[in-house]
């Protein structure tokens, strides 16, 4: 093998190499950020639905209509007492329950 294929072969490795971590720490970031986007939407939600069951429990089926709307799922429990919830139909508090309801 000639010594300009060799650098040829060595450089072409390298620039792969590179080019495949740069790639891996670009979707690590984007990964990241999505997480945090995430977590950010979910705690605004929270704030929501707390500021709804301070404003009162009347205010509180409106958002939680809306947030069923969106595949949010809740349940407000006041003192061990369930004063809300926007399930539709009771669902299973564990997995042996699940399992049990599917045979």
């Amino acid at each position: 093998m000639q010594f300009g294929q060799k650098i040829f072969l060595m450089s072409f490795v390298l620039i792969i190499i590179a080019i495949n971590a740069m790639g891996i720490s670009m979707i690590n970031h984007n990964y990241e950020s999505n997480i945090e986007k995430e977590i950010d939407k979910n705690m605004l939600q929270i704030n929501n639905i707390m500021a709804e069951v301070e404003n009162g429990i009347d205010n509180l089926s409106h958002i939680g209509n809306i947030y069923l709307k969106n595949e949010v799922h809740m349940e407000y429990y006041q003192e061990g007492k369930k004063l809300y919830t926007n399930f539709k139909t009771e669902y299973p508090r564990n997995r042996r329950q699940i399992v049990d309801r599917g045979r």
